[in-house]
């Protein structure tokens, strides 16, 4: 049974915490919404059970805010104040992380390399008016397949290391292996950066986007008075779109991010992004967050766009599907690859390419469990050195090498 509440459509979840919850998580609070609150704050709430789940749905700043300018009384005191001061520490770093992007966005221009930021501090100034309203926890940069080597020889250089690191024996196999990533995990002291050449690792998502056309259609935004690339509207709400299906709308924030978007961006052009999301092949999950963004949050999105929606049995169901288990914690959801995200996945195609994609993403963690695995790494040689003619030999001592460390690590 899903039950239909003031603030959207839940299964068996519509505890006052959770409905407070989802009233705070939006910039702009409107009468209707405000006297929901008001009515909210009226009854026995479990506060320490709300602080934990606003945490979970990395929404706090949105939350704080909110119940900090609604000055009420029976808001305890030290949940305003714990939710203020982690709202800060987010502010302090978004900021951190905004002048990392823009050393990071100069020198990648000074090497002729063009570089578009989206999600970050971009989304936050884009979609939610404020840098510190956005919960963020690295920096995500796209740049041209063609300069994606040379964009990872420039961080680099600027001292940023690889999150990961194969160290192959065949450094030429490694290089190869690092250019065919469709992103790749760097950090130094202060900040982790995606490096993106595709805008995801999912082959069924992967060619929705072609840089030199969202390089066309850049836009200029400004983040604390430095001016940075970024997507066009209507290429982001797209993304944002496709990014909250492949994550299988694991959170609140996902939905907040393509609400608070169409609420700062109310001169879209819905005829085109409607044709154009068909043209992708990605109707399904442009409507599947339209329809989550209207029924858990109230976005206001145009009749035509309502109207699809309504037409559309398979994205109504997966709407139900999704916003029965928002708050449902489901670790299967996580940022590894499961059976259930490839099931969702699956409902989410609309061509059989599509369809062939998503199961030859499966190989993918075969990939990187078992194949990758059985490749010879500098440690091999370092436990038995011969001489380069004999490399091969490698195959047959990494196995051994593996075995004894492990029976060693028993003992």
């Amino acid at each position: 049974m899903i039950l239909q509440t003031r603030s959207g459509i839940f299964k068996n979840q519509a505890t006052p915490e959770i409905e407070l919850l989802v009233c705070c998580a939006r910039t702009h609070l409107d009468d209707e919404v405000l006297r929901n609150i008001d009515s909210l704050l009226s009854q026995d709430l479990d506060w320490t059970s709300f602080v934990q789940v606003v945490m979970q749905q990395s929404i706090v700043p949105l939350v704080s805010k909110n119940l900090q300018r609604l000055k009420s009384t029976v808001i305890p005191e030290q949940i305003l104040n714990y939710l203020k001061n982690y709202s800060y520490q987010v502010a302090i770093q978004n900021t951190v992380f905004a002048k990392e992007l823009f050393k990071i966005v100069e020198v990648l221009q000074k090497n002729g390399i063009p570089v578009l930021s989206f999600k970050g501090p971009a989304l936050a100034t884009s979609a939610y008016g404020n840098l510190g309203l956005r919960q963020f926890c690295d920096l995500d940069v796209l740049v041209d397949p063609k300069k994606f080597l040379d964009s990872f020889d420039v961080l680099v250089s600027q001292g940023y290391q690889p999150t990961y690191q194969w160290e192959f024996l065949n450094r030429d196999f490694e290089i190869s292996l690092r250019g065919s990533k469709s992103e790749y995990s760097l950090a130094n002291e202060v900040v982790c950066i995606d490096l993106h050449q595709h805008l995801t690792v999912e082959r069924f998502l992967s060619s929705k986007f072609c840089f030199e056309e969202l390089w066309e259609r850049r836009q200029s935004i400004s983040i604390c008075g430095y001016q940075v690339d970024g997507f066009g509207d209507e290429d982001l709400l797209l993304y944002l779109c496709i990014h909250g299906s492949k994550d299988c709308w694991k959170n609140l924030k996902l939905i907040c991010d393509v609400a608070e978007f169409i609420r700062s961006h109310p001169y879209l052009n819905w005829d085109s992004v409607l044709r154009r999301s068909e043209e992708m092949h990605c109707l399904r999950m442009l409507l599947l967050g339209l329809c989550l963004s209207q029924s858990v949050l109230g976005a206001k999105i145009p009749d035509i766009a309502r109207q699809s929606i309504q037409n559309n049995a398979e994205v109504q169901g997966l709407a139900t599907e999704f916003s029965e288990n928002l708050f449902v914690l489901d670790l299967e959801l996580g940022r590894q690859y499961s059976a259930k995200k490839f099931f969702i996945h699956l409902k989410l195609t609309e061509t059989f390419k599509d369809r062939i994609g998503c199961y030859l993403d499966v190989l993918r963690p075969i990939q990187a469990n078992f194949f990758l695995k059985l490749i010879p790494t500098l440690k091999d040689k370092e436990f038995l050195e011969i001489p380069q003619s004999l490399y091969f030999l490698y195959y047959a001592i990494r196995p051994i090498r593996l075995i004894l460390r492990q029976f060693a690590a028993v003992e």
